[in-house]
């Protein structure tokens, strides 16, 4: 497993690289069936205006959301650019990031312009003025509501990003190095 989302401790829903997705109470552990034969993440929030809970997930080329009957349909992307990491704040932005990062606002998906061109790993934030997006080459980049700053200070390192968490002020980056894991530890940017 390599993707989480928890609604509470009795409804967790786990993703694997091949595709499947599994709901837990703790105790039992049940398929959800689709016809993914890869999937790189998926991503869960509280959806206010349905007052539920939503998750959008990708495989290599395609974006689909799910509600919480398990019904899922494939949202309209970008033709051929790869999905690698989805974040949104409630549903709407939505960003994604594979080779650069894309953003969603108007139903309609733009690249955010003045980025390099990183194949992109994860993106993750929790608010619209604190995004994170970082690669597979070691570039953090930081977005504050306005711009995106980048911190190449780990560039091309060997740092391989892959998880990002935000927790009451405190940032956390990990991933591998060789055969080595790291987390990168520091005060949340804003």
């Amino acid at each position: 497993m390599h993707n989480a989302f928890a609604i509470d401790k009795d409804k967790i829903y786990l993703g694997n690289s091949k595709g499947s997705i599994y709901i837990t109470d703790g105790n039992e552990c049940n398929k959800i069936t689709t016809s993914l034969t890869k999937l790189n993440n998926f991503y869960g929030y509280y959806d206010e205006v349905i007052d539920d809970y939503n998750f959008l997930f990708a495989d290599t080329k395609n974006l689909y959301k799910m509600n919480l009957d398990e019904s899922y349909h494939q949202e309209n992307f970008i033709e051929n650019e790869p999905i690698v990491g989805i974040w949104t704040n409630k549903g709407f932005p939505l960003f994604i990031t594979g080779l650069g990062v894309f953003v969603n606002n108007n139903h309609s998906w733009k690249r955010v312009k003045n980025l390099p061109e990183y194949s992109f790993s994860k993106i993750e934030g929790n608010g619209l003025n604190n995004i994170v997006a970082v690669d597979w080459n070691g570039v953090i980049m930081h977005f504050n509501g306005l711009n995106w700053d980048i911190n190449s200070r780990y560039e091309r390192t060997g740092l391989l990003m892959r998880a990002i968490s935000f927790n009451q002020g405190i940032l956390g980056i990990c991933g591998r190095k060789g055969n080595n894991a790291f987390v990168l530890i520091g005060t949340q940017m804003n």
